[in-house]
Formats: structure tokens, sequence, C-alpha cells
């Protein structure tokens, strides 16, 4: 049975934590063994019998390489029996300095169409040289796998991608009515961060008025006192929840009437496949990555991102024509089934097998 072992900062946060968990659990099902080894775990989650935490405090620098390093000597790599499957940054940089160690293939999954490194056209060469120490590199979405492309600019990396999407959790579907009072309550998922453009949904909310009879953001990060004070700039206090960090967002989902998705980028739209699967409607940003997932869905309403008088124009619409329809919720239900975790561990099975 093919060995695989995955390496994350952290068993919980986003799309990329979540897939490695779910792949560390299904894979054995599939034929492939699977483990995962979390640089961290600053918020005590239970692991299971696959999955360890380097008990690290900071996943930067020679430290957390050389506690890596170490973990993977413990576990056996280097005979080039094994897999090593890098995700977000840290990993990215710290397995492509033990390319020569680990022996057998590596791969890298890009999680998203956009990071701060692209944001400097000098990095693009140190780019280049970390990527090519990879034999495959996986996309979640087709978006993700352009926007890396076009990044690289490199024919060699570029042929080395291949796009398995993401799947997701079906959560319960329920039956939304049409609100007496003509008031949504709208709810958004993700982290307090500038990428989720939380800050564009509450200008939008704000001008919406009596429509919106609640806006919640269920998340943590950076962002949040930013966003707190603009709640208050806006007179939004009573309209407002920001409740936290939330592993289980399906209560909060199914008390919504309308989801929204404000990103300025997205590598695919994990929370937009968990809203649609509870029938939820939504108001998306028309982005790469969460456009492949929404569009042409009777379900969805794609908005300009950053522009918060189309976004609340367009909520408006959504407030008056998606919200409380069957005909609504079944076309949430089903374009949601088209990415569900079984056929997404189904691929990365075989992907697998193929190395």
């Amino acid at each position: 049975m093919p060995l695989v072992i995955h390496v994350v900062p952290a068993p919980d946060g986003g799309g990329a934590e979540r897939l490695v968990r779910e792949l560390t659990e299904r894979l054995p099902g599939h034929g492939v063994q699977a483990q995962a080894i979390y640089y961290r775990n600053p918020r005590g989650v239970e692991l299971s019998e696959g999955e360890s935490s380097l008990g690290l405090r900071s996943v930067r620098g020679l430290g957390a390489w050389r506690r890596l390093r170490g973990a993977l000597r413990e576990r056996g790599v280097g005979d080039g029996t094994c897999v090593v499957h890098a995700h977000l940054t840290w990993p990215l940089y710290h397995l492509a300095l033990l390319r020569r160690e680990i022996g057998g293939p590596m791969v890298f999954t890009e999680h998203s169409t956009h990071n701060r490194r692209r944001e400097n056209p000098w990095f693009r060469p140190v780019e280049r040289v970390v990527y090519r120490r990879y034999d495959r590199l996986v996309a979640i979405s087709e978006g993700t796998r352009e926007a890396l492309a076009g990044w690289l600019v490199d024919e060699d990396l570029s042929a080395r991608i291949v796009t398995i999407e993401n799947g997701s959790r079906m959560l319960p579907l329920v039956q939304r009515e049409p609100r007496p009072s003509g008031a949504a309550r709208l709810i958004s998922v993700g982290s307090l961060s500038p990428q989720k453009g939380f800050d564009v949904a509450l200008r939008a909310i704000g001008a919406l008025g009596d429509r919106v009879e609640r806006y919640t953001i269920v998340g943590e990060g950076p962002e949040r006192g930013r966003l707190e004070s603009l709640v208050k700039e806006l007179g939004l206090q009573g309209k407002v929840r920001l409740p936290g960090y939330c592993d289980d967002v399906a209560s909060y989902l199914h008390e919504a009437d309308l989801g929204v998705i404000p990103s300025r980028w997205e590598g695919f739209g994990l929370v937009a496949v968990e809203a649609l699967s509870t029938g939820l409607p939504l108001v998306a940003s028309d982005v790469p990555g969460l456009r492949g997932v929404v569009a042409d869905c009777e379900a969805t309403i794609l908005t300009p991102p950053e522009d918060s008088a189309e976004l609340e124009n367009r909520l408006r619409y959504a407030i008056e024509h998606l919200v409380g329809r069957d005909n609504v919720s079944g076309a949430a239900r089903s374009r949601a089934e088209r990415f569900t975790i079984d056929a997404m561990v189904a691929r990365y099975a075989e992907f697998y097998r193929s190395l």
C-alpha cells in the first residue's frame, strides 16, 4: 500500500487544513496509506492515529525546518518508497530544501490564486527554483492552475500541474421560507483577513438599511479590530455579529436566508459549496477559482470584487428574487453535489498511485 505524508502548518484554519485531514482519514479506504505532520496545534485539536504535531511555537525559520527534517527521518523517509506532499508556504520551502534527502516523489498543492509573494515580480526566479523541486503540482481549481502557470511562466513547470478540484462535506438541506418582514438574514464565513473582503460587504449592508435584519460573519483573524471599527462607523452594531471561529458552521448557515462571499480572490470556494449544500442562495465575487464553482447556477449571483455599490444592488436583487424559493434551494444543492469529498479522495488516490 503506497504511503503519503502530508505536511501542513496546523490541523485547523482553512481549506488546505481541511483537505489534509479528509485525505488522511479517507485515503486508506482507497488503498493508500496516509499520515499528516503539523508544525503546531495551537487550538488543541484532537488528532487521529495518523496525525501528529511537532509542537512548534512558530512555523518560520531553520528551527522548524530541522524539526520537520527529524520527523521525516523518524518515519523512514529517504528510501524513495513514499510520497511527501506539501501544503502552504512554509512546507513548500522547507521540503524543497530536503529534496535530496526525501528521494521519493514530492508534491505541492496550490490552494490559492494569489499570495503576497506574487506581488513582487523579482521573486519569480526564486519561486521557479523552489517549484522545480517538486515532481508534480496540484491545483485545487482551474482558476488556481491558470494563476500558477501565469506566475511561473515556465513550460516545464506548467506541464507538471494537474487540477484536482476540492471536495466538500454535504451539510443537511433545509427549506427556507420567504421572510414576512422582507428583511433577510445574511451570512459570511471565512478568516477575518483582507482576502475575504468583509469590509466591502459591510459597506453594502450599511446601504441596504432595513432590507437586512442581521449579518453574521463567522471566523477569526487579524482584521477583527478593523472590521469592528467599521461596524461602529457605519452604525451597524445592532445588526452585525462577529461570533469568532467555529469548526461546525452548519447551524449558522441553516438560520440564514442568503450567503455573501465578497472575496478579493479565492483558490476554490469551499465555503460556497458548504453553503449551497444547505440550499442557501449566494451572492459571490466574480473571481477565478470561486467563479468555477458557482457560475451558471440558478442559486447564485456573481458580483465584481471590491465594489460595494454593485454588491448592494445584487444583494437587493437576491433578497427579492432568490430568498425562500423552492427551485433555488434545489439548484443550490444540485450544484454542491458536483464537489463531493468522495470524488476528490478517489481522484487523489488515483493520482498517488500514478506516482
